[in-house]
């Protein structure tokens, strides 16, 4: 269907699409894409009222599923898919979805939304987590759209990315990806292996927009001093096994379907993976905890 009917980009589209094939990665800012309605100020304040009104009542609290103990979440592990909300609406604005879908190549799924303050790590301490080189394991082809809140630098935890590191790239075959489990290299390794110059650091002032390919090679996170607050949202195909990371409600999907267009609507309903791949999944997931092999999968 996208092929018949493909977003109509303009110039600057194409460049951060281009980028995207080329590196895996581009950057933009937010005004590229939602100029004249102030969207860094209003995005801005609803992060502060949520974090004011809610992010404490998560800080002290266990936030079961959640395995990156040096983020502070200010949602859920499953937060409502609420249109309602600024950030749900930046991940379904048209010109994004524009992008992510051509990189696709189909009408993306939105699987994934996150809100989180990056805190530093006490000297000296070891990267954990999505700190370390990893590939991304919800399917083989798939887009994260990250828009950060404050400025980073390289202090901050910037997102980090090894250009031509996706599948069939100069680097594709690095530590291959395995879906529906990503893989997380032995440290050094990726930077044994790659030219540094191909060791990209996504730095900028808030309101930058990364779009990557993470099934490439990429980490971030590892702040020293200073904090970052980042939104991120993630966009794969319907035909993936991992479940949403999303939550619904039947007045939500009909909400959803009565104010939001086609293709937006297309994106923020849900897939439903069959009982038997959902099945196979979970025993593969048990598997490889069992073996304990440096192959992990990130939930």
């Amino acid at each position: 269907m996208l092929r018949r009917y493909p977003p109509m980009l303009d110039s600057f589209q194409r460049r951060i699409l281009l980028d995207l094939k080329t590196y895996g990665i581009a950057v933009a800012h937010i005004d590229d894409f939602m100029t004249g309605v102030n969207a860094l100020v209003r995005l801005h304040a609803f992060a502060k009222h949520f974090i004011d009104d809610t992010g404490e009542s998560f800080r002290n609290q266990p936030q079961g599923g959640r395995t990156k103990v040096f983020l502070t979440h200010f949602w859920k592990l499953k937060p409502p898919i609420d249109i309602e909300n600024p950030f749900v609406r930046f991940a379904l604005e048209e010109r994004i979805l524009g992008v992510v879908n051509s990189y696709l190549g189909m009408h993306g799924n939105l699987y994934y939304l996150t809100l989180a303050k990056t805190r530093p790590m006490s000297m000296g301490a070891d990267a954990v987590s999505s700190q370390r080189w990893h590939r991304d394991p919800e399917d083989r082809r798939q887009c994260k759209v990250f828009l950060y809140l404050t400025d980073v630098g390289a202090q901050q935890g910037p997102f980090t990315y090894v250009k031509k590191s996706t599948r069939g790239n100069a680097y594709g075959a690095l530590c291959r990806q395995k879906p529906p489990i990503g893989f997380y290299p032995d440290d050094g390794h990726v930077e044994k292996a790659v030219k540094r110059e191909d060791i990209f650091e996504a730095m900028g002032k808030a309101g930058t927009i990364i779009f990557a390919e993470t099934t490439g090679l990429h980490r971030g996170g590892y702040a020293i001093s200073g904090e970052r607050v980042m939104f991120t949202a993630g966009y794969r195909s319907r035909a993936s096994v991992t479940p949403s990371k999303l939550r619904y409600t039947p007045d939500m999907q009909e909400e959803i379907t009565r104010n939001l267009g086609n293709v937006t609507a297309y994106a923020a309903i849900p897939n439903n993976p069959s009982r038997l791949s959902m099945a196979l999944y979970s025993r593969f997931k048990k598997l490889n905890k069992r073996l304990k092999t440096n192959v992990y999968y990130e939930g």
